[in-house]
């Protein structure tokens, strides 16, 4: 805790803050008998907001106008454990969900389902949509020991590619740069933990494969991977002995 103050002091004192007033435009809230709550968010081309949450274990998907009216909500009881939600150019909807088997599922702007695909043993944690409406997804399968995974599904849901790295690893974070590589981070149990980063070619490929040793600092996880117009990759995580690192590759 002491950490974190001084770090916010610090922020404090090296960024001069605007005291102007900010208004706020609207706000709304969505009332059901059983308890849920909205964890992800995605806004479309015309500026209608999609939240996802969790309600009696299935998917919570409610749909806001740019001025805060409800276009339409639902829940996908097809979706248990919802954990991540994109959008395509065309504004059509994939959610990924699952614990022990994953989920992937596509359901276009009105909300009418298009298509899931289900794969066995394996859990999500990020999902990404490129420009074309092709979708990546990483987490980890488990097979006698984890595995980080990645897979790419075609705008149908039909498999590219996919592929498993090494024993004790699970994927965290996925993104694509200008040449439609593919960039997983994620965490490696050796040491104390380490942070894996791979990159594949668009076919699935790896070309390289990086890790940051979290040995000398007692443990390190990934948080958070972006990716630049120059191809340069950012990660922000955290080690034992430090608040935030910040990798560029």
């Amino acid at each position: 805790m002491k950490k974190i103050l001084f770090i916010f002091l610090l922020l404090l004192n090296l960024f001069p803050l605007s005291l102007k007033a900010q208004e706020l435009e609207w706000m709304r809230s969505y009332s059901a008998i059983s308890p849920h709550g909205a964890n992800k968010m995605v806004i479309d081309t015309n500026g209608n907001i999609i939240t996802l949450g969790e309600k009696n274990g299935g998917a919570l998907l409610l749909k806001y106008s740019p001025l805060g009216n409800l276009i339409w909500d639902s829940v996908s009881s097809n979706i248990p454990y919802p954990i991540d939600i994109a959008l395509d150019r065309n504004n059509n909807i994939i959610v990924a969900g699952g614990y022990g088997n994953m989920t992937i599922t596509k359901f276009n702007s009105n909300h009418i389902f298009q298509w899931q695909k289900i794969i066995l043993g394996s859990e999500i944690r990020n999902l990404y949509v490129d420009s074309l409406g092709y979708s990546y997804i990483t987490g980890e399968s488990f097979d006698g020991s984890y595995n980080l995974f990645i897979y790419k599904l075609t705008p149908a849901g039909d498999t590219c590619w996919s592929s498993w790295t090494f024993d004790h690893t699970s994927g965290r974070k996925i993104a694509i740069d200008n040449q439609r590589n593919v960039i997983v981070t994620g965490f490696a149990q050796t040491n104390n933990g380490d942070i894996i980063t791979i990159k594949c070619d668009s076919n699935g490929v790896q070309k390289w494969v990086k890790t940051f040793d979290g040995n000398i600092h007692h443990g390190a996880a990934p948080y958070d991977l972006k990716i630049d117009n120059y191809g340069f990759i950012y990660i922000t995580g955290v080690t034992i002995d430090s608040m935030l690192i910040i990798l560029i590759i």
